[in-house]
């Protein structure tokens, strides 16, 4: 899995980040439809393209900006929960691999869990990752918030981390991030751990 985005998620209030060496930065804000986030920039920027979508409950609000100096910050302001895609025309790009493929979709308990991370386009300074149980396998929610911390090595270009096979079944969100000089990028997905009993969902989960 591949990502050359910057997420930011707040319950409410301003968030602000600063964006070098692009040309064109394109902000897509998701929220409620009563609220509205409040995209501001300061440095030489030009705004190019303004437009929101409405849904059911949400809207999505796009914002294209052309940055004509090597800096520039972005503000993020609200009264109300909102997330935000970040995405220039930079060409840097993280990328994700684990032990799962076609042929192996889920872990089971034991088992260890392998993290590879690595960077396109520019140089990673560091990278942290947390898994958050999110549900048991039959899609129950857990409200536990049982959270696990990721910690990566680098080992030649790439950050290496390994989650021993100690994590209770469930189904688990894997949020990435990677930071360098001038960047931040993020990796969302999750991952689905079952115990040795349950192992069959591995042939419910293919077909």
């Amino acid at each position: 899995m591949s990502s050359g985005a910057q997420f930011i998620s707040a319950d409410k209030g301003k968030r602000s980040f600063t964006i070098a060496n692009a040309r064109q930065v394109k902000i897509s804000v998701y929220q409620e439809n009563d609220s509205d986030v409040i995209v501001s920039a300061e440095g030489k920027v030009s705004l190019k393209i303004e437009n929101t979508n409405f849904f059911e409950n949400t809207n999505v609000k796009t914002i294209l900006f052309e940055q004509e100096a090597p800096n520039a910050t972005f503000n993020l302001d609200s009264e109300s929960p909102y997330f935000a895609i970040i995405e220039t025309d930079e060409q840097i790009e993280a990328t994700l691999r684990t032990d799962l493929s076609n042929d192996k979709l889920i872990y089971e308990q034991g088992e260890n869990i392998n993290f590879n991370v690595s960077v396109s386009g520019a140089t990673a300074q560091s990278v942290s990752g947390t898994l958050l149980r999110t549900s048991d396998v039959e899609g129950n929610d857990d409200n536990s918030q049982l959270a696990t911390a990721l910690q990566f090595k680098r080992i030649g270009n790439q950050f290496v981390a390994v989650q021993k096979g100690n994590l209770p079944a469930g189904i688990y969100n894997v949020t990435i991030q990677v930071q360098g000089a001038t960047f931040i990028r993020h990796i969302v997905t999750s991952i689905a751990v079952v115990s040795n009993e349950r192992s069959i969902i591995k042939t419910s989960l293919k077909t």
